[in-house]
């Protein structure tokens, strides 16, 4: 700071004083320092002016003002050569002296740095400290955490008409650059950021990384370097693990549902030992891998495992007749037929060979990041605003994508163009456009009137007699991955040829139901109404034109049970017994009820053809029948089959006939007549029918029958009897005769 309290940058040595080495109360001299080489490195950036010979100037790598190489050449041709001494004592001074001035002390050179004081005189404590020490160039540049600023411009060009202000900012791995230019057709302003989130990494033994994105295809390349001593095996095995090489790991994997696991070449897996592996891969190399030391330079055999999954061998080392190693001429290549993607996790991950200890492992990846789910490497944003006398644009972001104020189709548009210029998306005062390679418009939202009615439209672009390209789709986008699933869509649609009704597609409802919640509104297509009872009466269709309904689903409620009734006259219905009903008739005197516990009720059944029935029928009716009712009595129907021997008479004998009346007769019912069943009351044990409940009529006409003929053997017994009676009485008549004959002497 100058003494009118301005900046000033000075050179060292600018001026020169001479102080006399007696003046000073004490002081002690340090070593001699001679500059012969000036350096910059900032770890993007590597700037070496001069030699070895002497002392090396190391700019700081913060310096603000180092822009490029020419700055430091002009630093390097200042301190070129200049020669001073480390010097510490206390001395009257001039009050003229500055800071960087040279002293010239018992004809030695001393830069001047210390602090003044008045005491009657000007004194000073002079501390000029230089500590030659050696800096260790590295194989590899190393940056400082912190930011610097690159550069700072401005540049007035009258020529062009032209101002442009520039500033730069770079650290290890981001660069920011913000530019405004001004001239007579308008006003840019830039601002672009470029970060690189791919990181590298050395390591013996293990390569550990716990910065790197989870997933797979974030390892862009891992390289393990041959070793002569220590990798002695040709089949190896590529492992991803979450624990270190030896921390128990071993090629098997435990499975807790004992299932058996295969290896990707089908090979059995002993399963019960525990495994950090997360993948592994084995392969069989062509020879192993060797390291060869030459001078004071090393050189290896390489095996590297691509982003893509490649895996490839780079051979530097050849074995001649004699076992002897040497450099190879020119490297070979070894493809690996088999692919393996490392996989990754960000929180800890090992990548090692299995089988040899001691290795040197290189890895380049991609760090966790915002970005990492799409693969970037290096992210490029920016801003950019551009204003003349067309238009207004603001552009942002790696596709360089314009926001922009302009005319379109005669309208003012605030407009959205890609990187390429062509239009995606416009807004004006008919609505929202959207845009198919930046010319025709695909879709849009805006007003439309129909019919003198005005619409707030969704629309997308069509022809007549021709099948839409493109959709219309609402739905839901995941955070995640930014991928749409459409819940309701129109597909397959396609417009008629004009002045026609024959379009026609498809809307579909994914993953949704779809709610009438409205009092007497609903869904109509024809003369149908769909309609639903939003405080769950059920839903109905309705015939509109005739007023009645076709159709009516009730679910259970608090008032009824649960019932589907159809055309008025059809219902299906849950009973209080827990049953379910189908009844077909509303006329209690006229209907036919079915219940799915086996009851069937009706006031007439009329069958045409045949009527099975395998179970009992119960008729509290007439029953009439034009043909007769007919057991089954072919042959192929029965079974157990034998001849009925017993006395039929005799049952018809123990049965007795009643006069009788059923208890659901009416009173001036006609008696009834037959046998009944009970106790007190004789009846056959032949003619009762299997429960126990009714008379088998079936039976009892057999039993009647058996009883007939039955009494058809006796009759003609007593007939052949009578028939032989009447033989004997001719035979005795005509004895008779004979005898009459004799007696009256008319024959001998």
């Amino acid at each position: 700071m100058g003494r009118d309290g301005k900046l000033y940058i000075r050179i060292i040595g600018q001026d020169t004083v001479e102080a006399n080495i007696e003046l000073f109360q004490d002081y002690t001299w340090g070593e001699s320092f001679q500059i012969s080489r000036v350096v910059y490195e900032d770890g993007i950036q590597d700037f070496k002016f001069g030699n070895e010979r002497y002392n090396t100037v190391w700019i700081n790598s913060d310096n603000m003002y180092i822009v490029d190489s020419k700055q430091v050449e002009n630093i390097y041709n200042q301190l070129a050569d200049f020669e001073c001494n480390s010097f510490e004592g206390t001395t009257i001074i001039d009050p003229a002296l500055d800071v960087g001035d040279i002293l010239m002390i018992d004809n030695k050179k001393v830069i001047y740095q210390g602090g003044m004081e008045y005491v009657g005189k000007f004194k000073s404590s002079i501390s000029s400290k230089i500590q030659a020490k050696t800096k260790e160039e590295t194989t590899r540049m190393v940056v400082s955490d912190k930011t610097k600023i690159r550069r700072v411009q401005s540049k007035i060009d009258q020529v062009e008409g032209k101002i442009t202000q520039l500033t730069e900012e770079t650290s290890e791995y981001s660069q920011k650059i913000a530019t405004v230019e001004q001239d007579i057709n308008g006003i840019k302003h830039t601002v672009e950021s470029m970060e690189d989130f791919t990181r590298e990494k050395t390591q013996v033994e293990n390569m550990n990384i716990n910065d790197i994105a989870e997933g797979e295809g974030y390892v862009l390349d891992f390289k393990v370097y041959g070793d002569t001593n220590y990798f002695n095996q040709k089949e190896i095995t590529i492992c991803a693990s979450t624990k270190p090489r030896g921390y128990g790991n071993s090629i098997y994997i435990s499975a807790e549902s004992g299932e058996d696991l295969l290896t990707e070449d089908g090979q059995q897996l002993i399963v019960g030992r525990t495994s950090y592996h997360i993948a592994f891969k084995k392969i069989s190399l062509n020879d192993v891998l060797r390291s060869l030391k030459i001078n004071e330079d090393t050189y290896y055999d390489t095996l590297e495992v691509l982003q893509d999954g490649t895996i490839q061998v780079i051979r530097k080392i050849g074995v001649d007749g004699q076992g002897n190693h040497y450099l190879l001429k020119n490297e070979k290549i070894e493809t690996i037929e088999e692919k393996f993607v490392l996989p990754s996790r960000k929180e800890n991950i090992y990548y090692f060979i299995e089988e040899c200890s001691n290795l040197k492992y290189d890895a380049n990846y991609i760090m966790e990041n915002d970005y990492s789910k799409t693969f970037l490497t290096k992210l490029e944003l920016g801003t950019k605003i551009e204003q003349n006398v067309e238009a207004v644009k603001v552009a942002w972001n790696q596709i360089s994508e314009f926001i922009q104020l302009m005319i379109l189709n005669n309208n003012a548009s605030f407009a959205i163009l890609d990187k390429d210029q062509k239009i995606m998306m416009s807004l004006d005062k008919e609505g929202q456009h959207f845009y198919k390679d930046g010319k025709d418009v695909f879709g849009e939202m805006g007003i439309q009137n129909i019919d003198d009615q005005r619409f707030i439209s969704f629309s997308v672009e069509g022809e007549y007699d021709k099948q839409i390209e493109n959709g219309m789709a609402w739905g839901i986008k995941t955070k995640t991955d930014g991928k749409f699933y459409p819940i309701l869509s129109i597909r397959n649609f396609a417009m008629g040829p004009q002045n026609s009704d024959a379009s026609y597609g498809e809307l579909e409802l994914t993953s949704c139901n779809l709610i009438l919640n409205g009092i007497g509104t609903g869904i109509k297509t024809g003369e149908i109404l769909i309609l639903g009872e939003p405080t769950g009466g059920g839903v109905y269709f309705w015939d509109i034109e005739n007023s009645k309904t076709i159709l009516d689903i009730r679910p259970e409620n608090d008032y009824s049970y649960a019932s589907i009734s159809m055309l008025d006259n059809i219902s299906f219905y849950r009973n209080q017994a827990g049953s379910n009903s189908f009844r077909i008739g509303n006329d209690e005197n006229k209907y036919c009820l079915f219940t799915d516990d086996g009851y069937v009720s009706s006031s007439e059944i009329y069958c045409k053809g045949e009527l099975s029935v395998s179970g009992n029928v119960n008729v509290y009716g007439h029953i009439y029948c034009n043909n007769g009712v007919e057991p089954f009595s072919l042959v192929e129907k029965k079974k157990n089959i034998e001849k009925y021997n017993h006395k039929a008479i005799e049952e018809i004998k123990n049965t007795d006939i009643y006069y009788y009346n059923y208890k659901e007769d009416e009173e001036k019912c006609k008696k009834r007549v037959g046998a009944i069943i009970g106790q007190d009351y004789n009846c056959s044990k032949e003619i009762i029918g299997t429960e126990g409940k009714g008379i088998d009529i079936y039976s009892m006409l057999s039993i009647s029958y058996k009883a007939i003929q039955e009494q058809q053997e006796e009759i003609e017994k007593l007939q052949e009897k009578d028939r032989r009676k009447d033989e004997i009485i001719q035979n005795l008549l005509e004895r008779i005769e004979k005898l009459e004959e004799v007696k009256n002497g008319n024959k001998d």
